[in-house]
């Protein structure tokens, strides 16, 4: 594990990282669903990263890992991050940075939480959202009285006669 001291707004935090170990089971099943989803062959992976097609396939059977270069060549082929490829539960388009230090911190610290406080706080997320959405939604209200502003406002010739003549 390593450490190392990060200052941000003029506070010291201690940060650790632990390693990550290459999962090669996750990385060979993702490898392929991606290529089955482009329809694409072994060999045209191999052709499109500039590898033999004999990696493509050692590496969907698990016999050996790709290098740095095969893994960004692979990541930009298919479109999706680093991250995506090589870690479990992250979205294809990878993790974007939190520039916010302090959420990012409180982010951290829910991780240390129950999985039912942590729910709560992802459902008490949901609910911000999600009023933010519907803030900007137009008013129903509104738009019924413009409707009826120009109902008024169009001839009484025009208006459809309801009724036997």
């Amino acid at each position: 594990m390593f450490r190392h001291t990060v200052k941000k707004e003029h506070v010291m935090r201690v940060v650790s990282y632990r390693p990550m170990e290459f999962d090669a089971k996750l990385f060979s099943h993702k490898l392929r669903l991606l290529r089955e989803e482009k329809r694409l062959s072994q060999a045209d992976v191999a052709k499109a990263i500039g590898v033999d097609k004999s990696h493509v396939s050692k590496w969907e059977v698990v016999k050996s890992k790709p290098s740095i270069d095969s893994l960004l060549n692979l990541s930009e082929l298919f479109a999706v991050s680093n991250d995506y490829l090589l870690r479990s539960n992250v979205p294809r388009e990878g993790v974007e940075a939190i520039n916010d230090f302090e959420l990012y911190e409180h982010f951290r610290q829910t991780e240390q939480l129950s999985i039912e406080k942590r729910n709560l706080v992802k459902n008490l997320i949901n609910a911000v959202l999600t009023a933010e959405k519907i803030k900007d939604l137009p008013a129903w209200d509104s738009d019924l009285s413009q409707q009826e502003k120009q109902k008024e406002s169009v001839p009484t010739t025009f208006r459809k006669v309801s009724g036997k003549r």
